[in-house]
C-alpha cells in the first residue's frame, strides 16, 4: 500500500496544484519505490492499465480538473487567507482512495467487551497525549487503538493505558482495520512543513501520512477528529494546507460533507498555561450527525511561572560569573554569546530566568518561558537554565508538556527515549482545552 499511496498522493497533489494555479503545471516524474504487499502491486498494475487506455485515446488524464468558478476565501488566524478554489475532480482522490486503493475495506477489528465509555484512537500516537488529556478532563474513556513506529512509544503507551489494539505503521493495510472510535487524534510528523528543516512538503514521504488516515476516517467516521501540525504548514505551505482541508471535506455521508471542519493556530504559553513558546495549528472535524454547536476555540489564559515546571535545587552549587557552563564546546560558546548580550543590556544573566537554546547554530533565549521543545532538542537534554547554571532535567522536559515523568515506566524506555516522546508530544493542557471545546460542539459532554 505504501508505494501506491506515495505515487497517488503526489500525483493527486500535482493535479490539485495545476487546477488551483493560473500557471501551467508540469508534473514531475516521481521516482519508483519498492512496493509492499500484493494489494499495492495489483493496484499499481490496474492504474497502469488505466493510464495506458487513456494514452491510447490520446489523453493524459489528471486526477484533478479545474473549472473557473471562482473560489471560497477562508480567513487564517494571522489575518491572511487561503483560497480554496472550486475544483471539479474527474476522478477525485477521495474516490481513488475508495475505489482503487482498497475497493473492499477490511472489516473493522472487533473491540472485546464494548462499553458506553468514549472510545479513543490515535495515529502517530507517541505517548498518547490525547489520553492524558482525557484524564485531565475526568472523562470516562476507553483506549481502543494507537499507532506509532517507535517501539518506545508502543511500550510506554500500552503500559500506561492498555490499548485494545496497536498498529506499527499507518501506511500498512492493517491500519485500515482499526475499529470505529468516538474521538480520534493525529499528530502527524512536522518535518515536511517545519521552517527549521528542508520543509519539502509532499516531496517528503512523511507529508503523505495524512492519506491513509483520511481513508480510514472516510470508512469509520469518528464523531470528533483532531489534527495537530506546526503553524508553518499554514503560513509557508498554504496550498498544501488547503489541499488537506479539501480532502477532509471530500469525506461524504448521505451525499454531503460528513464533517464540519475548522482550524485555529494556538500557542501553548497563551492558550495552554505552560511556559513554552509552542505554536501549533489544530484542525478539528466535527461529525455533522452529532454537531450541536459551533466549535468555540480556547481563549487566552494566564501563563504559569517557570517555577511551576523547573525544580528548586535543594543543594544548588552556584558559582560567580560566568558560573557553571555546559561541557560541550559549542553549547558553552552559545551560552556565553547569550550572556554577552544580556551584559550589554546592563543585567546579570545569572540573575535572570533565561532559558537558552544552546544546541542550534544561532543561539537564542527566552526570558520567563522556554523555547519550543522539539524531538532533537528534547533528546539532547533540553535547554540551559541561566539562573540554575545547569541544563534541564528529563522530569522538567516532561513537565513542559504537561506530563509527570513519575508515571513513565523507566524499565521500558531510556531517559533519552522518554525525552524524545516529550519533544514530539502535544502539550496536554492545551490539547485538553481543544478537546473539551470539540466534545461540547459534538454534544459528547
Amino acid at each position: 500500500m505504501e508505494g501506491w499511496l506515495l505515487w497517488a498522493g503526489r500525483a493527486c497533489w500535482q493535479g490539485y496544484s495545476a487546477a488551483s494555479s493560473p500557471m501551467t503545471f508540469a508534473a514531475k516524474r516521481v521516482p519508483k519505490r519498492k512496493l509492499k504487499g500484493q494489494m499495492a502491486k495489483s493496484i499499481l498494475e490496474k492504474i497502469k492499465k488505466l493510464k495506458g487506455a487513456d494514452n491510447a485515446q490520446g489523453e493524459d488524464k489528471c486526477l484533478f480538473e479545474s473549472e473557473d468558478e471562482g473560489g471560497e476565501e477562508t480567513a487564517t488566524p494571522d489575518g491572511g487567507s487561503v483560497v480554496l478554489r472550486s475544483v471539479v475532480l474527474r476522478r477525485t482522490f477521495y474516490k481513488h482512495l475508495q475505489q482503487e486503493l482498497c475497493p473492499r475495506l477490511p472489516e473493522p477489528l472487533r473491540v472485546p467487551n464494548p462499553t458506553t465509555s468514549l472510545a479513543v484512537g490515535s495515529c502517530c500516537s507517541g505517548w498518547c497525549a490525547e489520553l492524558f488529556a482525557c484524564e485531565m478532563l475526568s472523562l470516562d474513556f476507553r483506549p481502543v487503538f494507537g499507532c506509532d513506529l517507535l517501539p518506545a512509544a508502543q511500550a510506554v503507551s500500552e503500559a500506561l493505558f492498555d490499548h485494545e489494539f496497536w498498529f506499527g505503521d499507518c501506511m500498512e493495510e492493517a491500519f485500515l482495520q482499526a475499529p470505529h472510535v468516538d474521538i480520534f487524534l493525529a499528530g502527524l510528523p512536522c518535518q515536511p512543513w517545519s521552517r527549521l528543516g528542508p520543509s519539502r512538503g509532499f516531496e517528503d514521504d512523511r507529508g503523505l501520512l495524512m492519506l491513509p488516515v483520511i481513508r480510514w476516517m472516510s470508512a469509520r467516521r469518528p464523531k470528533v477528529a483532531i489534527f495537530e501540525q506546526v503553524a508553518s504548514m499554514l503560513t509557508r505551505h498554504p496550498r498544501e494546507f488547503a489541499f488537506f482541508l479539501e480532502l477532509l471535506l471530500q469525506i461524504k455521508h448521505r451525499g454531503r460533507p460528513a464533517y464540519i471542519v475548522t482550524y485555529e493556530t494556538l500557542n501553548c504559553r497563551f492558550h495552554g498555561y505552560l511556559p513554552q513558546n509552542r505554536e501549533r495549528t489544530f484542525v478539528v472535524c466535527i461529525s455533522r450527525e452529532h454537531a450541536v454547536a459551533e466549535m468555540s476555540w480556547p481563549t487566552r489564559v494566564p501563563m504559569l511561572p517557570l517555577s511551576s515546571v523547573i525544580d528548586a535545587d535543594t543543594e544548588p552549587v552556584l558559582e560567580d560569573f560566568p558560573g557553571q557552563l555546559p561541557s560541550n564546546a559549542t553549547c558553552r560558546r552559545n551560552v556565553l554569546s547569550v550572556y554577552e548580550k544580556i551584559l550589554e543590556e546592563g543585567r546579570d544573566p545569572l540573575e535572570q530566568e533565561l532559558v537558552i537554546n544552546m544546541h542550534g547554530s544561532e543561539p537564542h533565549s527566552n526570558e520567563g518561558y522556554s523555547p519550543c521543545l522539539t524531538h532533537s532538542r528534547a533528546a539532547a537534554g533540553g535547554f540551559w537554565l541561566s539562573w540554575r547554571q545547569r541544563q534541564m532535567t528529563s522530569a522538567e522536559v516532561c513537565r513542559l508538556q504537561g506530563v509527570d515523568m513519575c508515571r513513565i515506566p523507566f524499565d521500558l524506555a531510556s531517559e533519552r527515549q522518554i525525552r524524545q516522546l516529550a519533544g514530539n508530544s502535544i502539550p496536554v493542557p492545551l490539547l485538553a482545552r481543544v478537546l473539551q471545546a470539540a466534545l461540547e460542539a459534538a454534544g459528547l459532554v
